[in-house]
């Protein structure tokens, strides 16, 4: 449907225009007054988030055009739990944001950096497959090996665990690849724009990882409405103590990780922000709310991780059992880290500093240092700083970091819609009430 509330196949029906995609799942709407209701329910949850939109960055926006859903369940308008009524029954209307698309532009570049600065080498070249909806980035053993012994940034950032490869075989690339199916996917239940209940479990037997001396249980989900995608991982319900929040016990929900080679990421979205000379957030206060540059779709798709070394993540069931038994330290660096912050939208702003600064030092906009010992760049990566009560070493995250610059296309969806004032601006809402 278009903003005119148009259907696909009426007269002047726009594509360029069509924002809207409708479900319609054992319809049982048997009078205009019943579907009359079901349009209105769906215009007031799209116009909720238009609402909500306009205090948002582009790149909360975006994940709500690429994630977001709304159901509707006929019988019972009121009841719309996917758990309990299921599939079958529930009507819903989604965006028609595709990530494939949304990252699909002009200009991609890798780069990996840590408190130690950029692994700052031309050898992370990066390809985009938008059939594959994949980013990845190919090393040979060497090539790895001579970044990791040359420069300690490199050594910091870049990990042999983060790969896949065929082992014994040396002319065989290191590969690390991000689907950005499954990116969004995790950064939207993550951001609790996607409600972890409506995504499918997979086969693979549980995990299970303790947190403040308590028990939860770990899942591999996907979105049945996401073809092919890579499944992500997720701890449902985790509950933490911190005072610095002002509360004895804080429910953070669900936390969802990408995984690659044996490490897990925790995926972090941010732009390159409103100038390419020095990181200056998009934001809707100040300057920056206005900015032309934030509605441009220069984006950084960062995969957080804690390095190690020669550890298996996970150590397998015996050979007759399905799936992983024990996550390692590392997912739980991730959680820990994550309970710092009040919400995931202050870890995504914390970490700002650290994603912008390493992309535009790589493209030579800003200084290179190797210590990160400039006014803006020092300190970037204090925001994950972690204490290791067992070693009594303070250890910092890594990133390893995919941007897209594009100053032209603004595309988001399949059907060539551009999203031209999606940064705090509402770009969702019906614009005619008459045909809804």
């Amino acid at each position: 449907m278009d903003y005119d509330g148009l259907w696909e196949g009426k007269n002047n029906f726009a594509f360029y225009a069509s924002p809207f995609r409708f479900q319609f799942t054992d319809f049982e709407v048997t009078s205009a007054t019943g579907f009359k209701a079901m349009m209105i329910n769906y215009k007031q949850a799209i116009n909720n988030i238009g609402n909500f939109a306009q205090t948002q960055p582009l790149v909360v926006n975006l994940v709500l055009w690429m994630s977001y859903i709304h159901y509707y369940y006929v019988e019972d308008p009121s009841n719309t739990s996917y758990a309990i009524i299921g599939a079958d029954n529930l009507q819903y209307v989604e965006f028609s944001g595709e990530p494939s698309i949304v990252f699909k532009t002009s200009y991609q570049q890798a780069v990996a950096s840590g408190y130690k600065g950029i692994c700052n080498s031309s050898a992370l070249s990066t390809t985009y497959s938008q059939a594959n909806a994949l980013f990845r980035v190919s090393l040979k053993h060497a090539t790895l090996d001579s970044l990791i012994q040359q420069s300690d940034a490199c050594a910091i950032a870049l990990n042999r665990n983060m790969f896949s490869t065929s082992w014994g075989n040396l002319d065989t690339d290191y590969n690390i690849e991000l689907d950005v199916r499954s990116f969004t996917t995790a950064l939207a239940v993550n951001m609790g724009i996607l409600d972890l209940t409506i995504l499918g479990k997979s086969h693979v037997q549980s995990s299970y990882i303790t947190f403040e001396n308590q028990m939860y249980e770990v899942n591999e989900y996907f979105d049945a409405r996401v073809h092919l995608m890579e499944p992500i991982l997720c701890v449902t319900d985790v509950v933490w103590t911190n005072a610095r929040h002002n509360a004895t016990n804080i429910t953070m929900n669900d936390l969802c990780f990408t995984r690659y080679g044996d490490t897990i990421f925790l995926p972090i979205l941010n732009h390159i922000g409103s100038s390419l000379s020095k990181p200056v957030e998009c934001t809707c206060e100040g300057k920056s709310k206005t900015a032309s540059t934030c509605n441009q779709l220069n984006l950084i798709l960062s995969m957080l991780y804690y390095p190690f070394n020669d550890e298996t993540l996970f150590s397998s069931y015996d050979d007759d059992s399905v799936g992983y038994s024990t996550i390692s330290t590392q997912l739980l660096k991730l959680i820990k880290l994550r309970a710092v912050y009040a919400d995931y939208t202050a870890l995504t702003r914390a970490s700002y500093n650290a994603s912008a600064s390493s992309i535009l030092a790589y493209l030579g906009h800003v200084p290179v240092t190797t210590e990160m010992d400039s006014s803006w760049f020092g300190d970037a990566f204090d925001f994950c700083m972690y204490y290791n009560q067992t070693t009594g070493a303070t250890e910092h995250c890594a990133m390893f970091s995919f941007a897209t610059i594009n100053k032209q296309s603004k595309r988001i969806t399949p059907y060539h819609y551009d999203l031209k004032q999606g940064h705090c601006k509402n770009s969702f809402s019906v614009l005619n009430d008459k045909e809804w």
